[in-house]
């Protein structure tokens, strides 16, 4: 669908499948971070701010999505002043994922961590 450091063109919706999402490791290695499934959109927040995909998604079989380009979407919601509190509300649930995500991970670490300085 798209590649980590690719220019966003617009937001992906996927109505049915299943998505891995990639990030580039240290060691320049591509790692799976997330699988998404459908009702999903990927690409909003990068398509929102105009900067360059920070992740890769790639089907993970047969896929069916919908694509909205960045201009349409944005003349949308420039006529549609009510769906940007629905984007706001996506991107919301986005950032509390990843700091779900992110507050586990540094959990385990941490337990990790610990365990090794024990033994």
């Amino acid at each position: 669908m798209f590649a980590e450091g690719e220019p966003c063109e617009g937001i992906y919706l996927i109505e049915s499948g299943e998505i891995r999402l990639e990030v580039t490791t240290r060691e320049k290695c591509l790692k799976v971070f997330d699988t998404v499934n459908a009702e999903v959109v990927l690409g909003l927040s990068e398509t929102m701010s105009g900067l360059r995909h920070t992740l890769t998604a790639e089907a993970a079989g047969p896929v069916q999505a919908s694509f909205v380009e960045r201009t349409a979407l944005l003349k949308f919601l420039a006529r549609h002043c009510d769906a940007c509190m629905l984007i706001v509300a996506l991107l919301s649930e986005d950032l509390h994922g990843l700091y779900r995500r992110c507050r586990s991970v540094t959990a385990a670490d941490i337990r990790s961590r610990n365990k090794a300085s024990k033994a």
